[in-house]
């Protein structure tokens, strides 16, 4: 066969090799079948790399109905050209055709923003003033890579933490993650891209969080410190209900008379007339028994409860539930009345309470009404008898 026609199948080929690569931009396709046809060419004149016959495969084409034309199968020889097209994809890295039927849906989003975004470099590296520009970002350059590392450390306190914004280290762990991100950001600076694509990646979307972050960064730490006044006369919390002693929580109360003995079922009333109640509907949990303290409490004579007559009767289970839920599978104890702590206490000096309530006379007031029954020291003074006293009568002699 000659060599012109050798070269016209081997054209013919590269023509489909192309046409199953037509998808990708012009420049691609160039850059992929750049030389096709010269390899081509090349593999088919190597006796070495021909089959096992030694020869270019042929086949034999009816031409007319009446002879046949030999001609060269290179699908035989180097395959099918879809899947030649295919290799010459993968080994570029490049993503397979689409199928036949599937719709072309354009370029993605990502695709669309690296194209603008390189319009866009394009158009600010063209203009005048770049380069004063881009001297002045080399010269700063290593201001920024510490300026980085020090914004990505607030970033990552500042998320854990309930005081505000972090913008220095405080303790030594803050120092040591701080010092480390500084030194990450300044070796990533100088020699980027020495790293793998993935982490340059990585590196390039915390530089872009970092820009994004330094202004706020930069008024926070401009910002004068914040001064907080807490009104300790009032509070949103709510009060807590139950009687409490020393923070303990109290689940009974003992009550005793002033002779200092034991009263049983004493009614407790608050200064408005309440009821005082430890009790809690649910139960309480107790902490290291592993059980929970119900109230059984007394009824009146009309059969009401008492919940503020004490002691007050408990029973303890293995239930969290209301003592009217517990069901037979729980464990109850029986409803017992607790033991006062002491059958009796000191008893009270009433009188000398009331006799401290008495008010204390004042000396240096008035003084209080004279007793009629005193004798009066004037009354008694002899020269007041002798000024008030006419003197008695001489006697006369007797005749």
């Amino acid at each position: 066969m000659t060599t012109a026609a050798l070269l016209g199948h081997v054209t013919a080929y590269a023509a489909q090799v192309r046409t199953h690569l037509s998808d990708l931009p012009s420049e691609q396709v160039d850059d992929l079948t750049d030389g096709l046809e010269a390899d081509l060419a090349e593999a088919l004149a190597d006796p070495d790399a021909r089959p096992v016959t030694g020869e270019v495969p042929t086949v034999r084409l009816p031409v007319d109905g009446t002879a046949d034309t030999v001609v060269l199968d290179l699908a035989a020889r180097f395959g099918d050209p879809a899947d030649y097209a295919a290799e010459l994809r993968t080994a570029a890295g490049l993503p397979l055709a689409p199928e036949a039927g599937t719709p072309d849906l354009g370029p993605s989003r990502w695709e669309e923003m690296v194209a603008w975004w390189g319009e866009q470099k394009k158009a600010a590296t063209a203009h005048p003033v770049w380069p004063s520009v881009s001297s002045f970002a080399l010269a700063v350059r290593p201001a920024w890579w510490v300026a980085r590392g020090w914004v990505l450390f607030g970033i990552l306190f500042s998320l854990n933490s309930t005081e505000g914004t972090v913008v220095a280290p405080g303790g030594l762990l803050e120092w040591i993650v701080f010092l480390g991100l500084v030194w990450l950001s300044v070796e990533y600076g100088r020699d980027r891209r020495a790293l793998p694509r993935p982490v340059r990646r990585l590196a390039v979307g915390l530089s872009v969080v970092a820009a994004v972050f330094l202004l706020p960064g930069v008024a926070a730490m401009a910002a004068p410190a914040e001064v907080r006044y807490e009104d300790s006369a009032y509070s949103d919390v709510p009060p807590v209900d139950g009687v409490y002693v020393d923070g303990s929580r109290v689940t009974n109360l003992f009550v005793y008379d002033a002779d200092g003995e034991y009263v049983e079922h004493a009614q407790v009333l608050d200064n408005q007339g309440r009821a005082v109640r430890v009790d809690e509907p649910d139960g309480l949990w107790i902490d290291g028994e592993a059980t929970v303290l119900h109230w059984a409490p007394l009824f009146d004579v009309d059969g009401r409860e008492v919940p503020n007559a004490y002691p007050v009767p408990t029973v303890r289970s293995d239930s969290y539930g209301r003592l009217d839920d517990l069901g037979t599978d729980s464990q109850v104890g029986a409803v017992t009345e607790p033991a006062p702590p002491v059958r009796s206490v000191a008893p009270l000096d009433v009188d000398a309470a009331s006799t401290a309530a008495e008010p204390e006379a004042d000396p240096d007031g008035p003084a209080g009404p004279t007793d009629p029954t005193s004798t009066d020291p004037a009354s008694t003074d002899p020269a007041t008898d002798t000024a008030t006293t006419p003197p008695a009568a001489p006697e006369t002699p007797d005749s």
